[in-house]
């Protein structure tokens, strides 16, 4: 099994947002929180990943599939 955690790019922000949203749906039923009146939940703070030195944004693969995401 071949793990990589590769340096997302700004050009990766769309995959990291459909992905984050699978995240906080699955989390929502437990944190109370719901869609916004544009059907997303939403997270405000994912665009400081690419312009603040000390926030960093990886995507993970398995197998050369996608895995998942990190954000540091």
């Amino acid at each position: 099994m071949g793990i990589e955690v590769l340096p997302a790019s700004i050009t990766d922000k769309p995959l990291i947002q459909r992905m984050m949203e699978l995240y906080q749906y699955d989390f929502s039923e437990i944190e109370g929180t719901d869609l916004n009146k544009h059907g997303y939940f939403g997270y405000p703070y994912l665009d400081y990943y690419w312009v603040e030195a000390d926030r960093y944004p990886f995507i993970v693969q398995v197998d050369e599939k996608l895995a998942g995401f990190v954000l540091a």
